[in-house]
């Protein structure tokens, strides 16, 4: 073993025959046989040949990664004018779409999406009364658009109590926006063997009333304890504290809340303490 680290050395000009010398080679040795319950003096033909091996990697580069880092410039407006249309066929009402829509829908818009809202809002109509809700007082309406869909759980129920009275009157407005194109956060995270980079948009951006706030919401599923939303809140919590340095309006505070927290964070709009609001899932996910 101390004449093939002399033999590197002579091919690559290090000093491993003098780092290590044939004694301390020797208490490695005996140390790595004492690991494998070996109480006998003696290496077997097997275990030399793995010594040797292991000593191939001498010779082997270190491994190099390349990690991207955001120098921003700038801040850019983005205008809930350009929020893109969003359409869901009509058989998703049949099972767990539901689509909220103010009192004015029925007059207002396109004629095919008039009339896709009376069909799907119809009580004779085939579809499920979970499938359309309509918000009677268009004011608790805080909303840029007029007609909001949900897709499933555990969105539709968030979005259900964001048309609670109580609630609305602690929002100045709020906004889905659309699962792409919009409002994207880039994020990486360790996949196995290997980094992926990535991106997602948030679920919902809520304006608190009587402060300059303004929650930046990715709903989840309780279970959802994952490497990759762990990343997505690092990122996207980095993101945004770069934009509340680069400007004195409005804050923004990135929240993930799964079901399980949901009356808790009602509760801290009510009462005032939406910014500060801190869910389970998302106390778990920054540990």
């Amino acid at each position: 073993m101390h004449g093939k680290l002399k033999a590197v050395d002579l091919e690559s000009g290090t000093r491993y025959a003098k780092e290590y010398p044939a004694a301390k080679l020797r208490e490695v040795v005996e140390a790595s046989l004492a690991n494998i319950g070996e109480t006998r003096s003696v290496v077997t033909e097997q275990n030399l040949q793995r010594l040797l091996r292991a000593m191939g990697n001498i010779r082997r580069e270190v491994a190099r990664t390349v990690r991207i880092e955001l120098k921003p410039t700038d801040l850019d407006r983005i205008s809930t004018k350009t929020l893109p249309a969003r359409s869901s066929s009509l058989s998703s009402f049949m099972k767990e779409a539901t689509l909220f829509y103010d009192s004015e829908s029925l007059e207002i818009g396109e004629d095919a999406d008039r009339s896709a809202i009376r069909e799907i809002s119809d009580q004779d109509s085939n579809f499920p009364n979970r499938a359309a809700r309509r918000i009677d007082n268009k004011f608790f309406f805080k909303s840029p658009v007029n007609v909001v869909l949900a897709t499933h759980e555990p969105e539709r129920s968030f979005l259900a109590r964001l048309f609670d009275p109580e609630i609305s009157a602690t929002i100045d407005s709020w906004m889905k926006s659309p699962d792409s194109g919009f409002y994207e956060i880039s994020y990486s995270w360790r996949r196995g063997d290997h980094t992926k980079q990535a991106h997602f948009n948030p679920d919902l951006f809520i304006k608190l009333a009587l402060s300059k706030d303004l929650l930046v919401i990715e709903l989840k599923d309780d279970a959802d304890e994952t490497d990759e939303n762990r990343a997505k809140l690092r990122y996207a919590s980095e993101h945004f504290e770069r934009i509340n340095s680069r400007q004195n309006g409005t804050r923004y505070h990135m929240k993930f809340i799964s079901p399980t927290s949901y009356d808790a964070f009602f509760g801290a709009l009510k009462r005032g303490e939406g910014a500060g609001f801190v869910s389970a899932l998302q106390a778990t996910l920054a540990q």
